[in-house]
């Protein structure tokens, strides 16, 4: 009983003070007729006492040299040098929970949205322990998920929006293994020197929040036809071009982390 105490009083300190950074590989088969179509980048999360964010970390990247470049009112070429040497990503998103309000940042179409779940609800297996690790079960976003969490570090939180578990996430998979995140490390007294939070709030500063059904519309026209983006940015392509990749982008099966919302997560 006296270390289920302990770990509860670990716990509510952790939730109303921590500055904590988790680093997640993941790997994610968005097109279901083509297996081999995999996401596999490095995803973050930031938890601040007041804010938490979740963003792939090559697009933080991009993020960083488009701001200071901004800021710096650099020369334009110079910029678009420097942002074609990050990897290329698949994941446009930030998660950004505040208060309580769950909102979704999407840099294609410089809008947000208001996200709303029902809580997370885990079946913990208690006879199931591998590598000291806890293994738990839930139903959540139309599929089933299991996840193996650390009861010795004490954050009831995980990659994306997955938590509510007495430990990290230390993996979690789709019971198809379509979506799977696994730990690289985690820092519990994280100093955030790289300004990441002021970064972002400087990049979704000025951005309009949408109903879900409009963010939605916007988001599936823009990922149907992603040459929106590209000409909007003063880009311009041949017509039989942007046939082509339009025609590309139908032949894919889509498959979403949120069903229905037409983006990578």
């Amino acid at each position: 009983m006296r270390n289920y105490l302990f770990l509860f009083f670990l716990f509510i300190t952790y939730l109303t003070s921590a500055q904590y950074k988790l680093s997640y590989n993941y790997t994610y088969q968005y097109d279901s007729l083509k297996p081999n179509k995999i996401i596999s980048e490095n995803v973050i999360i930031i938890k601040t006492p007041s804010v938490r964010y979740y963003y792939g970390e090559n697009f933080l990247k991009l993020i960083e040299i488009e701001s200071i470049g901004n800021i710096n009112n650099e020369d334009p070429q110079l910029m678009w040098k420097k942002l074609a040497e990050v990897p290329r990503t698949k994941l446009f998103n930030i998660v950004i929970l505040k208060e309580d309000n769950l909102k979704i940042f999407n840099s294609r179409i410089e809008n947000q949205t208001t996200l709303d779940f029902e809580p997370i609800n885990w079946k913990i297996d208690n006879n199931t322990s591998i590598n000291n690790y806890k293994t738990a079960t839930a139903t959540f976003l139309g599929r089933n998920w299991i996840a193996k969490y650390n009861e010795s570090i004490p954050i009831n939180d995980g990659p994306f929006i997955f938590s509510g578990l007495p430990g990290l996430i230390i993996e979690l998979h789709d019971e198809q293994g379509y979506f799977n995140w696994k730990l690289n490390s985690y820092n519990l007294d994280y100093n955030d020197k790289s300004l990441t939070k002021e970064l972002i709030e400087y990049k979704y500063k000025s951005i309009t929040n949408l109903e879900l059904k409009d963010f939605n519309k916007i988001i599936k026209e823009n990922f149907l036809n992603p040459t929106i983006s590209i000409q909007s940015a003063g880009i311009e392509l041949e017509e039989e071009r942007i046939k082509r990749i339009i025609e590309n982008q139908k032949l894919q099966k889509h498959r979403f982390l949120i069903p229905d919302l037409w983006t990578y997560l």
